[in-house]
């Protein structure tokens, strides 16, 4: 039976609520689905417990993305973090790839894209200790950005559907 881990963030900066957080208050769990709403912070040791404390087979992230219309499909989590605003990055693993591409096949549908630009935000930063964390694992890992105003019921379906082709 395959365990799957989801997780999303809380609000974070001016942000009063996180449509990743609320989407995954829509899914049910069950004994295979467990979920978990992390702090939007940059700390390796937060997700890197994730699969200490549940041994998933599966680990699927859920974030928000500030723009869009569509769905993001993440496929590449990038080795760097910082701010967009600042211009200041630094490398989330010094001895570390350049990127990690994800490895568990996500349908889009169209309310969809696939992207390769997760960004430099946790979303992204959270992707890339995952990935290089489940390599040795044989844990499969996607991630999904959903834009601050997309339609909420939408977003739960496509999750809800991703979730039952597993």
């Amino acid at each position: 039976m395959t365990k799957i881990l989801l997780y999303a963030f809380k609000p974070f900066g001016k942000n009063n609520h996180n449509i990743s957080e609320d989407v995954l208050n829509y899914i049910p769990t069950s004994k295979l689905i467990k979920k978990v709403i992390l702090q939007t912070h940059f700390e390796k040791i937060t997700f890197l417990d994730l699969i200490n404390r549940y041994h998933p087979d599966i680990i699927l992230g859920v974030g928000q993305y500030p723009k869009g219309n569509k769905i993001r499909i993440e496929t590449r989590a990038v080795n760097q973090f910082g701010s967009l605003k600042t211009k200041k990055f630094q490398s989330i693993d010094s001895k570390g790839p350049g990127y990690l591409f994800t490895t568990l096949n996500i349908k889009p549908d169209v309310d969809c894209i696939i992207s390769d630009d997760a960004g430099v935000f946790v979303c992204n930063f959270s992707m890339y200790v995952l990935l290089k964390e489940c390599l040795g694992k044989k844990i499969r890992f996607g991630f999904i950005h959903i834009p601050k105003r997309f339609d909420q019921e939408k977003a739960v379906k496509f999750i809800q559907k991703t979730l039952d082709l597993i």
